[in-house]
């Protein structure tokens, strides 16, 4: 199951699942044809279309970059060290292994990412904080 989530420049988003695998549905994002009838707030402007894992990230293209600052939450060098190793989709253990801190340590710094990214899940985090430009996934690589 492959999911979806779609991004305006403030980082709302909303998300949909797809059986399909993710360079299938970029494919048909890029050209239209999948899910013609969705009507998305930036119908009229160019996408850019990106695979991480069996995510796949749409956004507008060309955010200013005043656009892209709105909402973004101030985060620590940790709590970046902690997203950017999310955004590599590893687990709560290989996180502590790569910055040398227990599994329960990261567990509260991901609490703490949730907060300031007003997300229910550590994947919304992850999903807003690409879409806020607080970190990039490794594009169209497999881990």
């Amino acid at each position: 199951m492959t999911r979806v989530f779609f991004f305006d420049e403030q980082g709302t988003f909303f998300s949909k699942e797809d059986p399909n695998p993710p360079q299938k549905l970029k494919v048909q994002i890029i050209a239209t044809t999948w899910a013609p009838d969705m009507r998305v707030p930036w119908d009229n402007k160019p996408i850019s279309v990106h695979i991480h894992g069996n995510m796949v990230f749409v956004t507008p293209q060309g955010c200013s970059e005043e656009e892209r600052e709105m909402g973004v939450p101030n985060l620590t060098a940790r709590e970046l060290e902690v997203l950017e190793a999310l955004v590599d989709g590893l687990g709560y253990k290989e996180i502590g292994q790569r910055l040398c801190i227990s599994p329960i340590t990261v567990k509260s710094y991901v609490s703490t990412l949730k907060k300031k990214l007003n997300a229910d899940t550590p994947i919304t985090a992850v999903a807003r904080a690409v879409a806020l430009g607080l970190c990039m996934p490794k594009l169209d690589q497999k881990r």
